[in-house]
């Protein structure tokens, strides 16, 4: 399969038959055998998908309520009662983890969904026109990543209040210029191809052309981006929560509750694995997930 093809660019085709990644994918079931035989992918997608059924099915799967305390199970070890044990509440460590994962993944995935939203277009203008408005984009951008992530995220945090939205606004905010960047550099690497020429000489509307065009050729690096983002988010979320400017107490979440049993390490052991390897597998999920799309939708991987 030849780089053009990959593109979207059929010789012989008039550039508004323009294909999309989609339908591309759907064409071509190598691409499927390919995800399916990628062991980065497969192993990826499974710890994500179970986190994902814990945060949908949290009510139905924990087995205590995670806010419940019973001061007589304080700091119990595993059990057949408690999986994994209790806190320094009697609150069941299994029951809050499950519970964790729907607040730490909520704000994970909707901090990368809305720097997405908002990187994108703005690499797609800065890439497309070029000149005085790509200069200003990328300056800015520039601007937001000299400063450290995790330092910028407590000054905003410390600024503006520990809410569920402002914690997922900020680090979305704070992760915009990757994607910017990157939409900038691939609208670039195709903006010269005989394709997108043709379509521009034939009068197709910028909004059209950006949307039918330009995104679906650069859709694969957003995508592969976009689940990287996701695992950095909920790092960062990790990071504030414990150190007190995330999700707040008594709301089940990963780095809040692994900042509670700092107190407990030597007593209670089992309290800290808990949250730490919830915390591990999801982020190391979502980078062997973007690796194994990485892989797959790369088309000299296909070849």
């Amino acid at each position: 399969m030849s780089d053009s093809h990959v593109l979207g660019h059929q010789p012989g085709h008039s550039p508004q038959l323009v294909g999309t990644a989609e339908t591309d994918a759907a064409s071509n079931p190598s691409i499927f055998r390919l995800a399916a035989s990628d062991v980065n992918f497969v192993v990826g997608t499974v710890l994500i998908l179970v986190f994902v059924v814990f945060a949908i099915f949290a009510p139905l799967l924990a087995p205590y309520d995670p806010l419940e305390v019973n001061a007589i199970a304080a700091l119990q070890s595993p059990s057949a009662a408690h999986w994994l044990g209790t806190d320094e509440y009697g609150r069941d460590l299994l029951s809050r983890v499950i519970w964790g994962s729907r607040a730490s993944l909520a704000v994970a995935i909707g901090a990368a969904v809305l720097s997405a939203l908002v990187g994108v277009p703005l690499g797609l203008a800065a890439g497309y026109f070029g000149g005085g408005l790509d200069v200003v984009i990328m300056r800015v951008l520039d601007a937001v990543l000299a400063f450290p992530l995790l330092l910028l995220a407590i000054m905003i945090m410390a600024s503006l209040g520990t809410s569920t939205l402002t914690l997922m606004c900020t680090i979305g905010f704070l992760y915009v210029p990757y994607f910017g960047r990157l939409v900038r550099g691939s609208v670039l690497g195709v903006k010269n191809e005989v394709f997108v020429q043709a379509s521009i000489a034939s009068g197709t509307p910028t909004r059209r052309l950006l949307s039918h065009v330009f995104l679906p050729n650069v859709a694969a690096p957003i995508l592969v981006q976009l689940t990287l983002a996701m695992g950095i988010s909920l790092l960062i979320e990790a990071g504030l929560s414990y150190l007190g400017l995330g999700l707040q107490p008594p709301t089940p979440a990963w780095g809040s509750m692994l900042r509670a049993s700092q107190g407990y390490l030597y007593v209670a052991p089992w309290y800290v694995l808990a949250p730490g390897a919830c915390i591990f597998l999801a982020v190391l999920g979502f980078n062997l997930l973007s690796d194994g799309l990485r892989d797959v939708l790369d088309p000299h991987m296909r070849q």
